[in-house]
C-alpha cells in the first residue's frame, strides 16, 4: 500500500506593491545590465580576432609590397612590422598538456617546466602543517621523536638520555606541472623553426610577421 503523502502548509508572504515593483524594477535592470555585458564581451572578442588578422595579415602584406619593414605617419604614428611567434599549452584537452611537456623534454627544454606540491592538511592539522615547514626550512627529511614506555614514561638509556626513534611520515598532496608564459614565448621563438618543431599542431601557435603602431605622446601644453 503506497504511503500517503503529507501535505505541507505554505505560508502566503504578503509584500507591499510599492517595494515589490521597487524589486522588479531593479531585478530587470540587472537582466538588462547582464545582457549588456555578454553582447560587449561578444563584440570585444570579435574585435580583438579582426585585429589580429590586420596586423598579423593585412598590414605586414601591404608593408611587404611597398618594401617597407617600419616607417613614420604624418600624424606621428610610428609603424614597424616584427617577427613573432606565439602558442600555448592546452590544459583543457586530455592529454595536450602531457605532450608539449614531453616535446619541451625532447628539445631540452625541460628545466622550463615547473612543479608545484600543494600538501592538504586538515582542519586540525596546523601543528603539520607548521612541523613540516619547519623541517623543509631546516633542510631536514626526518625527525627524532622520543619514545615512551608502556606507562607513560620516556624512556632513557643507561646514560639517563631520553631514547629517540627516527620518525616518517605521509602526507596527501597534489602535484601540478606549469610553465611561465614568458619562459614558453622564448622557447617557442627558440624551436619554432627547427624541423620537426610541432608549433601549431601540439602549441596552437602560428609564426609570421606583426605590426606594432606606437601612439605619439600627447602634448601636456594648454
Amino acid at each position: 500500500m503506497a504511503a500517503k503523502k503529507k501535505k505541507v502548509k505554505v505560508e502566503e508572504q504578503i509584500v507591499d506593491p510599492k517595494s515589490m515593483e521597487i524589486l522588479l524594477y531593479e531585478l530587470n535592470k540587472q537582466i538588462d545590465i547582464e545582457d549588456e555585458v555578454t553582447k560587449a564581451e561578444a563584440s570585444l572578442k570579435d574585435a580583438k580576432a579582426r585585429l589580429h588578422k590586420q596586423n598579423t595579415e593585412a598590414v605586414p602584406t601591404a608593408m611587404a609590397v611597398a618594401e617597407m619593414s617600419k616607417f613614420t605617419m604624418k600624424n606621428g604614428y610610428a609603424v614597424e612590422v616584427k617577427p613573432f611567434v606565439e602558442g600555448k599549452i592546452d590544459k583543457e584537452t586530455p592529454g595536450s598538456e602531457e605532450e608539449a611537456y614531453e616535446v619541451m623534454r625532447t628539445y631540452g627544454e625541460d628545466s622550463l617546466i615547473k612543479y608545484t606540491v600543494k600538501l592538504l592538511f586538515g582542519k586540525d592539522e596546523e601543528w603539520r602543517a607548521r612541523r613540516f615547514l619547519q623541517v623543509i626550512e631546516s633542510g631536514i627529511t626526518f625527525y627524532d621523536a622520543p619514545m615512551y614506555g608502556e606507562d607513560g614514561a620516556l624512556m632513557l638509556d643507561e646514560d639517563d638520555k631520553v631514547i629517540t626513534q627516527t620518525q616518517h611520515e605521509t602526507f596527501d598532496a597534489e602535484v601540478s606541472l606549469g610553465v611561465h608564459s614568458a619562459s614558453l614565448k622564448a622557447m617557442l621563438k627558440r624551436n619554432f623553426n627547427k624541423e620537426d618543431f610541432p608549433l601549431q599542431t601540439v602549441f596552437g601557435g602560428s609564426a609570421g610577421s606583426k605590426c606594432h603602431i606606437k601612439r605619439p605622446k600627447k602634448s601636456t601644453k594648454s
